[in-house]
C-alpha cells in the first residue's frame, strides 16, 4: 500500500560549489517531509567506486565532511522514518581538486661568494663542482591561502645539529668558515598535512644524493664532507618524489 504522505527529501545541499580544493570543509544539509514519525539521516559519499560513510544514521540533518582525496564525488543522504521507509537523494559530479603546491624559496651562503640570490621550487642553490662549502641557508614558503610554514635545522662542522629555526631565519653560521654537512626540513602550520617537502643535497665526494622528505636528514655525518648545493620542492601530499629517494643521508 502506498502511503498517502510518502517520505520525501525536499532538499539536499552542500554549502560550497563544486571545484573545491582538498582540505576544504563541506557542510551537507537535508530537509525531509512526509512518512511516519521522526527521521534518521545517514550521509555518505562514493569515490572511485567505493562508498564511505560520512555520518551514520542519526537525528542530525547536517553533516560536516572534509575530503582527503581529489576526484569526482557522489554525495548522498538517506532518510529513514519510524516505519522503516527509506528514501535517498544524491549530488553527483562534485569535483574536489588537488591543492596547488605553494612556492618554497631559499638561498644559501657559499664559501668565497657570500649570500646567493633567492631561488625557488627545485632550482639549485649553491654550486656544483667548485669545491665550495655551504655555510648557511634561509628557507621560506610563499602561499596564497594556505596556513603553511617551514622549519629547518642544519648539521654544522664542529657544532653538530643546531636547533630548528623557521620561516626565513638563518640556519648555519656566517663568517666562521664552518661547512654545513646535513640538513632536515619540515612543514608547519594547519595545512602541513596536505603537502610533502622534498629536498636533495650535493655533498663533497658523493655528488647529488637521494631526495629526503618531511624531516629526514639529508647529507652526511661523521665524514667531514661539505654540502655544496641543495634543491627543495613542495608537492601535494602523497605525490611522487621529484627523483630517487635512495641514500639521502649517510652516517659514519
Amino acid at each position: 500500500v502506498t502511503p498517502s504522505n510518502p517520505l520525501t527529501i525536499d532538499a539536499f545541499t552542500v554549502d560550497k560549489p563544486t571545484g573545491q580544493t582538498l582540505g576544504t570543509q563541506l557542510t551537507l544539509t537535508a530537509t525531509a517531509s512526509g512518512g511516519e514519525g521522526n527521521y534518521q539521516y545517514g550521509f555518505y559519499y562514493e569515490l572511485n567506486g567505493q562508498t564511505t560513510t560520512i555520518q551514520d544514521y542519526s537525528s542530525t540533518a547536517t553533516a560536516v565532511f572534509t575530503p582527503t582525496a581529489a576526484g569526482i564525488y557522489t554525495l548522498s543522504v538517506q532518510v529513514l522514518d519510524e516505519k522503516g521507509n527509506t528514501v535517498k537523494k544524491s549530488i553527483v559530479n562534485y569535483v574536489i581538486k588537488e591543492k596547488a603546491a605553494p612556492t618554497i624559496e631559499y638561498r644559501t651562503h657559499v664559501q668565497n661568494v657570500g649570500w646567493q640570490s633567492v631561488v625557488a621550487d627545485g632550482a639549485v642553490s649553491g654550486t656544483e663542482g667548485k669545491s665550495l662549502r655551504l655555510e648557511a641557508i634561509e628557507i621560506n614558503t610563499i602561499t596564497k591561502n594556505d596556513d603553511l610554514g617551514v622549519k629547518y635545522k642544519t648539521h654544522v662542522q664542529n657544532i653538530g645539529w643546531q636547533n630548528f629555526v623557521a620561516d626565513g631565519a638563518l640556519s648555519g653560521t656566517e663568517g666562521q668558515s664552518l661547512r654545513l654537512e646535513a640538513i632536515a626540513i619540515e612543514l608547519s602550520g594547519n595545512d602541513a598535512d596536505l603537502f610533502d617537502v622534498y629536498y636533495q643535497v650535493h655533498a663533497q665526494n658523493v655528488g647529488w644524493m637521494g631526495w629526503a622528505c618531511n624531516g629526514q636528514p639529508a647529507g652526511t655525518a661523521g665524514f667531514g664532507y661539505r654540502l655544496e648545493g641543495i634543491r627543495i620542492e613542495i608537492v601535494p601530499k602523497g605525490s611522487a618524489a621529484p627523483g630517487s629517494t635512495v641514500n639521502p643521508y649517510i652516517e659514519k
